[in-house]
């Protein structure tokens, strides 16, 4: 894990700014912080706590999330429950008051403080998520049978509740959520609401379904959040498509012409975190009634080649047009195991499949993702602890260590000098003009790079002097497509080289070492690279020693690697 040092451990909250700065992906202090989080549920239905608390204290369940390599918890809640602010429940089947003396006859304030605290004493994050408006849609069971009679929105049109609540009241309860939690320093972020799936990207024609333009809303709820807590990242869902996942997809923000602004317009717009869901074959796998539903993705002949042009479709240009926002996964996980099931889909490995390759499609994209989830008794995914609330599931803790770069929170006495601090968007930036070269903006006066090129940080640019951006000087090229001429900033990884000589990009090893039989500054990869087992490409052919791997011939240059 890449240490990010927030200072001396003195019994003084540590000061961290998160933020974005226009080039898709988080920063912390300046350094690159790539989330590594997991899913704790059950405080926001009817247990009224996490669950778990009946078999292990909150202590020890925490001990077990950053012990195994994660640096962040997703903490969902209730609306209904904050507005009240009852008591927790006591049952013995819910919590075990010996083990978890603190929540006790807690309010559901305080049992939520609790836990971002317990989260805390082990430099953990928490990403507070609202996952439902009410503790319960007429699904009083436990687990509850979501999504019950939920309407799909973030606020209530008609109910049969004593109090509605309407998106003014909805953004008045955020307000109230960050202003009695910003001083908690591990709180770093709010993720306005789970799965909007009837929500749209901006406004539609039809009178049902005008008040309905999640852009609008999630800007409504961000901004109250933001001028209670001015230091909070915002979380925006995706909403949902035919064949999509609840929570998926920003297809329609693109579509509808708001990425130049941004899909949702806060008051500081480094602020903004795109938070897609994303699940594999074992959503669908686990219930029988959803067979039919299976996506086409999943069956194709081409799975899991397949998967990363439709996440570029739905949420992957998120962070590369506009004002290129971080992206963080709240939610994906699976059994691991699906599926084998008659006439329907027959490949055991298939979910897990589509795990490592979502898990290295964010890798490559500097993208985090909060796993769900830790719980054992989620019935589609399964947890990452087993029933006993203490053995871990190896597969799954394997798959995600493997696959995945994270940053981790140091409290140091000493810490070192962090790199330069990327500069803050100050506003959301001007459409991208689809020439090579954008000129000087006129409201400040700086150099714009082109949509598919990011700044170099001011102390290592060199401006140009004619009034343009000089690519090979001021702009860091596009990790996905680097163009002949580019050159990386000097502190700068990841990003687009010329290099003296060929660097093969990282799903690929070198055949031989660094080959001397290509001519140009870039990698032939038929004869210098040797290619990812799990990713052959079409037309592809192993090195000549090589007879297991898979190469082939870029198309526009390459990427270099970190």
């Amino acid at each position: 894990m890449e240490k990010v040092y927030i200072g001396s451990n003195d019994g003084k909250p540590p000061m961290l700014d998160f933020h974005g700065a226009g080039d898709g992906r988080l920063y912390l202090n300046g350094q690159v912080f790539r989330v590594r989080g997991i899913n704790w549920y059950g405080s926001e239905d009817v247990t009224t706590m996490p669950e778990g608390l009946a078999m292990e204290s909150a202590s020890n369940i925490v001990d077990f999330i950053a012990d195994h390599g994660f640096n962040a918890i997703r903490i969902l809640f209730n609306m209904e429950d904050w507005k009240d602010n009852i008591k927790v429940r006591q049952e013995s089947w819910i919590v075990d008051g010996e083990r978890n003396p603190e929540l006790v006859d807690a309010n559901y304030r305080d049992m939520l403080r609790t836990i971002i605290r317990h989260a805390s004493r082990r430099q953990l994050l928490v990403l507070l998520a609202c996952h439902r408006l009410r503790r319960s849609y007429k699904d009083d069971k436990h687990p509850a049978n979501w999504p019950g009679t939920w309407n799909g929105l973030w606020f209530e049109r008609n109910t049969t509740a004593a109090e509605l609540l309407s998106e003014e009241k909805v953004s008045l309860l955020w307000s109230s959520v960050a202003s009695t939690l910003c001083n908690e320093w591990n709180l770093f972020a709010v993720d306005l609401m789970n799965e909007p799936h009837m929500g749209f990207w901006g406004s539609v024609e039809s009178t049902s379904y005008s008040d309905a333009d999640w852009s609008a809303g999630a800007a409504k709820l961000g901004n109250s959040v933001l001028r209670a807590c001015a230091r909070l990242l915002i979380f925006v869902e995706g909403t949902a498509e035919f064949k999509t996942e609840w929570g998926e997809s920003f297809k329609a923000a693109r579509l509808n012409g708001l990425m130049a602004r941004g899909p949702v317009t806060l008051i500081n717009m480094s602020k903004l975190v795109m938070s897609p869901h994303s699940y594999g074959p074992s959503l669908y796998g686990a219930d029988a009634s959803l067979w039919k539903w299976f996506p086409e993705r999943f069956t194709s002949a081409d799975f899991p080649h397949n998967l990363p042009a439709y996440w570029d479709e739905h949420f992957g240009f998120l962070n590369e047009m506009g004002i290129r926002a971080p992206i963080v996964v709240s939610e994906t996980g699976g059994d691991m195991k699906c599926c084998d099931i008659p006439k329907v889909l027959q490949r055991p490995r298939a979910d897990a499949l589509y795990q490592e390759t979502l898990l290295r499609y964010l890798d490559n994209k500097d993208a985090g993702f909060f796993y769900f989830c830790l719980n054992p008794g989620s019935h589609d995914t399964g947890g990452v602890l087993l029933d006993d609330w203490v053995t871990p599931d190896m597969d799954k803790l394997n798959l995600i260590l493997k696959s995945t770069r994270a940053s981790q929170l140091v409290r140091t006495q000493a810490p070192p000098s962090p790199p330069s601090s990327p500069p803050h968007p100050p506003h959301p930036p001007h459409a991208s003009l689809p020439s090579t070269l954008r000129s000087r903006s006129a409201e400040c006066d700086v150099l714009s790079c082109p949509f598919e090129y990011h700044m170099c940080p001011p102390n290592e640019r060199r401006p140009s002097q004619t009034g343009f951006c000089d690519l090979d000087a001021d702009c860091v090229g596009d990790k996905e497509f680097c163009r002949a001429g580019t050159k990386a900033c000097p502190k700068q990884t990841g990003c687009c080289v010329v290099a003296p000589t060929c660097a093969c990009p990282p799903e690929y090893t070198y055949c031989r070492g660094p080959s001397k039989l290509h001519k140009g500054p870039f990698c032939d990869l038929d004869k210098d690279c040797v290619g990812d087992n799990d990713f052959c490409r079409e037309g592809t052919e192993a090195c000549p020693i090589q007879r297991t791997c898979c190469v082939t011939t870029p198309k526009a240059g390459f990427r270099s690697g970190e």
